[in-house]
């Protein structure tokens, strides 16, 4: 009907997991949701797309400092950071 193939509930869960956890859902919800005992065990199944967003965050955190920075230019941590 879709034009989707059958993948079953095994790949259904997943694809809900990674994609609530790529939406900010937060672990111990999909935890629950997915019937995991702990949310460490969610963790440890999807850490890679943990990583993944552990990535992004460091990189907006990085944009804002910058943003920050150019706002600022004469604070002291604008000249340790911008140092060669």
């Amino acid at each position: 009907m879709l034009g989707l193939e059958h993948r079953g509930l095994h790949h259904l869960r997943h694809t809900y997991a990674i994609l609530a956890l790529g939406s900010g859902v937060p672990v111990h919800v999909i935890s629950r949701v997915l019937g995991h005992s702990k949310p460490s065990i969610t963790i440890d199944i999807y850490a890679h797309v943990l990583s993944s967003q552990q990535a992004k965050a460091t990189e907006a955190m990085r944009m804002l400092f910058q943003m920050s920075l150019k706002r600022q230019p004469d604070s002291d941590l604008y000249r340790t950071v911008s140092k060669p």
